[in-house]
This record gives structure tokens, C-alpha cells and sequence, in this order.
């Protein structure tokens, strides 16, 4: 018995090797580098081009993201026992079976699998701004598709299968895209001082301005307020996968130190994003990496643009790399309780090693389909250069588009979280350690959240009928009109059909599955 005590002393001393300061780096290199490289331009676009419309909307999403990284110190002290399950675990412990499947079920179907399907593209847009920066080559939209299918299996397989691996890569992507973050904050304002252009303060009604359409077709396009709520997915999405370092903060030397590192690593972002905003509304008329870059060829500098555009692209790995590490222990914790189908084949693997397998097959298929889809999409302002050839518009618009979505819905597995820990201030059925500030931060971040979904669901609606109208009166081609705004809707219900009809079917099937055992063991 003592040599067995000492053996799993030792076993448990080794498992908990992760810092305090890796827990720090891993939320910055599992989170920074996607959004605020990509979604300034978008956020623009919401707001008909104004700097200050767009800095409000930075600001309230960042407010939101901040108070939601608050609670999560009461969140994380109540789930000690589901913080392998990650957000879903907060949900389990703090609400009832029914919400639990709601949340489990998008992370599952939707969230994980949809997160290796537009993270890879993202990386490869950058590399192909390089590129095409470099040379004027545009990379044809098959070749775009296979780069990023063999950067999904890459990370999926080699930081799932090995924790060890997974930090590794997050050290050394997270060193190499601070790279690129400072350089842009330095150039951006470089350029504002030299006197080059800057977005416009208020909303631009210049016909000549990029952001003026008299045709304004869509819900978004109406007012520029409606440009403020619709901004908040994109925002989100800039923030969107610090809580992937849950699933292993079991493993840390000081777990109970996780919520503050976790707070820490956030705060540490906001700063960063807020200084890259500034410097890009500041130092280009469009928010985007490449105005900088294009000031930098017109300079003779183009070897240091396509550093940066190769180096953001590298950055988007980090934020693959750690869904890769937490969707392997969220599967495979899922697979131990079987709670999915097949779970019984993979049950005999180390946790990560099922979670990985069943992790891959699920990317596979949500990245061939989602990219059928996406060839057929709506083509965006935001994509209409030379440098993207017209499948490869539709393909990135519909990226975009998902990001946002599950973006805002992976939030909104944390506000359900947060919901049940109010209620639990008053019931106290779950032992806490409970915070001042939690109720008004999980109010406003909950409010937030409930906000943005309830925004994209009108918009769609919306969306269909105005096109539906363009169309009667021939004023819109049916491949760009009617056509993706059906499939933003019918994607749309499909997403709420997964996650809020399905568990009632789950449910039942598990009851009549115990009625039949039950009358089985009395029989």
C-alpha cells in the first residue's frame, strides 16, 4: 500500500506541471490573432466607416468579454468536478438537464467542429495577403481549400494527442505573433503622424467613401446603430477561445489560481486589441493588415509586409492549436460517461486520446461540408479585390459569417452558465465561493449576449424578405440575393433545431432506455 501511495504521489506531482504563467500565455496564444486582425474592417463596414461608432463598439464588447472573465472565479469554484467539460461543465453544474443538453449539444455539433473549419481559412488569408503583397499571385480557391484541410488534421492530431505538444506550439506561435502585434501598433500610428488617412469620425455619406451605399441592401446596412449591435459577434469573436484553457487547469500546479490567471490573460488582451484598433482606424482609411503592408510596399518594404501577413497567419495557429488541446479532453470526457454515440468504442483510450479520434472525424465532416455551402455564399465588400477570385469571396464571407455566429453562441454557453449561478445565490444548492462582483457583471455580460442573438435572428429573417423584395423588382441577382440569405436561415435553424430540439429527443430516448431496463431487471 505504501509503495502504491508513493507511486501515485509521484504520478499526480508529474501531471501537474503547468504554471501559472503558461495558464497566462496559453489564454493570450489560444485567443489573440484572429479577430482583431480581421473583423476591424467588418466592424467598419457595420457602422458606415466611423472611428467612433467602432471604438464604442469595441468598448462595449470588451466591457462584456471583462465582466464575463470575472465570473468566472464563482463559475469555476462550483464546477471543480465538470472544469474537464470546460464551458459545458459550468452549465452542468449550475442548471438543470435539459439546459446542460442545449449547451453540450452546440459545443459538440456546431462549436468544435465549425471551429476547424473557418480557424484554418483564417490562417491561410493571411498567408495569401503575403502572397499575393509579394507577387500579385491570387491562389485559387481549391488550392486555399487544401492548405487549410492539412492545417486542421495537423493541429487536430498533434495537439490532441499531446498536452506537452499542444504548450510547446502555444510558446512558440505566441512569441512569434507578438511580432506582428507590435509592428502594426508601431506602423499604424507611424502613418497617422506622417499624416496618412484615417477612417472617418462619424458615419461617411460621401458617395465617394468605400462605406456610402445608396442601395443599402440589407438589414445591417439600414443605420449604423444597427451596425453597433451587429458588431458585437465579431468583437466577441476577437476574444473567442480563452476558455479552452479550462479543460486543463486540473493539470496546474495551483488550479485554484486558474480564474486569476484566466482574468489575467484577458485583461492582458484588451489592452493589446484596443492598441491595435486605434493604430489600424488610425493609419489606414479601411481598418485592414494590408492597407499597412501596402504603405510599406509603396515605401520598398515589402519583404517586412509579407513577414507580418505570414506571422498573423502563424498567430491563427495558436488559437487552432488550443481548441485542438481543449476539444480532445471536452470529447473524451463526454466519451468516459457516455454521452455520445459510439462512445463505447473509444471508452478503452486515455481521455484525450478517444476525445482526439472522435474530435478529428467530426472536424472532417463539418469542414467538407461547411465549405460546399461557403462556395455558394454571398460575396462581400470586404473580399471584392483581385486578390480573391470569386469562390474564394463566397467561401470567406461565409467564414466570417460562421465565426460570428459561434462566436457569440460559445458566450452564450457561459451566460446559461452564469444564469444558473444567480439562481444559485438564492438557492445555494451548489457550494461557491462567491464573489462581490458577480451579479452585476454577469448581468451585463448576460445581457449583451442575449442582445447579439436576438439581433441575428431578426437579421436573417429580415434579410430574406428585403432580398425577396430586390428580387421581384429585379434589383439583385438571385445568386447574390435571395440564394444566401436562405442558406444564412436555413443554417440558422439548423443551428437552433441541434441545440434546442434534439436534447428534447435525447432525453426522452434515455428515459424509455432506463423504463426498459428497469422492467427488464424486475422481469
Amino acid at each position: 500500500m505504501k509503495v502504491k501511495s508513493q507511486h501515485s504521489s509521484k504520478t499526480q506531482l508529474a501531471t501537474k506541471k503547468i504554471g501559472f504563467l503558461s495558464i497566462v500565455i496559453f489564454v493570450i496564444g489560444s485567443t489573440l490573432g484572429a479577430g482583431i486582425f480581421f473583423k476591424n474592417k467588418e466592424v467598419l463596414n457595420n457602422n458606415h466607416g466611423s472611428f467612433i461608432l467602432s471604438l464604442v463598439c469595441w468598448g462595449i464588447a470588451i466591457l462584456g468579454v471583462l465582466a464575463m472573465g470575472i465570473t468566472l472565479a464563482e463559475l469555476s469554484s462550483g464546477s471543480k468536478q465538470n472544469n474537464k467539460e470546460g464551458t459545458i461543465g459550468w452549465v452542468k453544474t449550475f442548471n438543470n438537464n435539459y439546459m446542460y443538453k442545449v449547451a453540450r449539444c452546440f459545443m459538440t455539433w456546431i462549436y468544435s467542429p465549425l471551429s476547424f473549419f473557418f480557424l484554418p481559412y483564417y490562417a491561410l488569408l493571411s498567408i495569401q495577403d503575403g502572397v499575393f503583397l509579394a507577387c500579385g499571385y491570387t491562389i485559387p480557391w481549391y488550392v486555399i481549400i487544401i492548405c487549410s484541410f492539412l492545417v486542421m488534421i495537423w493541429f487536430a492530431i498533434s495537439a490532441g494527442f499531446s498536452v506537452k505538444t499542444a504548450h510547446v506550439q502555444s510558446w512558440i506561435i505566441t512569441a512569434v505573433k507578438f511580432f506582428p502585434v507590435v509592428l502594426v501598433v508601431v506602423l499604424g500610428f507611424v502613418i497617422f503622424g506622417q499624416g496618412g488617412n484615417h477612417t472617418p469620425l462619424w458615419p461617411d455619406n460621401n458617395p465617394d467613401s468605400p462605406y456610402f451605399d445608396p442601395s443599402a441592401k440589407l438589414f445591417t446596412d439600414i443605420t449604423p446603430l444597427f451596425g453597433i449591435i451587429a458588431s458585437v459577434p465579431a468583437i466577441l469573436f476577437a476574444f473567442d477561445g480563452f476558455y479552452t484553457v479550462s479543460s486543463n487547469t486540473l493539470e496546474m500546479k495551483e488550479p485554484k489560481k486558474a480564474p486569476l490567471a484566466m482574468a489575467i490573460g484577458l485583461l492582458a488582451l484588451s489592452i493589446i486589441d484596443i492598441a491595435i484598433t486605434l493604430a489600424m482606424l488610425l493609419g489606414t482609411t479601411d481598418g485592414t493588415v494590408y492597407s499597412i503592408t501596402d504603405w510599406l510596399q509603396s515605401k520598398h518594404l515589402t519583404w517586412l509586409g509579407v513577414t507580418i501577413d505570414v506571422m498573423i497567419g502563424i498567430g491563427v495557429f495558436g488559437i487552432l492549436n488550443g481548441f485542438a488541446l481543449f476539444d480532445s479532453f471536452y470529447y473524451g470526457a463526454l466519451i468516459k460517461i457516455g454521452e455520445l454515440p459510439l462512445s463505447s468504442k473509444l471508452k478503452k483510450y486515455r481521455i484525450n486520446v478517444g476525445g482526439t479520434i472522435y474530435k478529428t472525424v467530426c472536424a472532417i465532416i463539418a469542414f467538407t461540408l461547411f465549405t460546399i455551402i461557403g462556395i455558394f455564399y454571398l460575396k462581400s465588400s470586404g473580399y471584392d479585390s483581385t486578390e480573391f477570385d470569386d469562390k474564394s469571396q463566397r467561401l470567406y464571407t461565409f467564414v466570417d459569417t460562421m465565426a460570428n455566429w459561434t462566436a457569440l453562441l460559445s458566450f452564450g454557453s457561459i451566460a446559461i452558465a452564469q444564469i444558473g449561478a444567480l439562481r444559485n445565490r438564492k438557492t445555494n444548492k451548489v457550494k461557491v465561493q462567491k464573489t462581490k462582483l458577480f451579479v452585476p457583471c454577469a448581468i451585463f455580460s448576460v445581457s449583451l449576449i442575449c442582445l447579439g442573438g436576438l439581433y441575428i435572428v431578426c437579421e436573417q429573417i429580415a434579410n430574406v424578405f428585403i432580398t425577396g423584395l430586390h428580387l421581384m423588382g429585379n434589383t439583385m441577382p438571385i445568386l447574390d440575393g435571395i440564394v444566401p440569405t436562405c442558406i444564412s436561415l436555413g443554417v440558422l435553424v439548423l443551428f437552433l433545431l441541434v441545440m434546442f430540439i434534439y436534447p428534447i429527443f435525447e432525453i426522452r430516448h434515455n428515459k424509455r432506455k432506463v423504463s426498459m431496463l428497469v422492467d427488464t431487471s424486475i422481469k
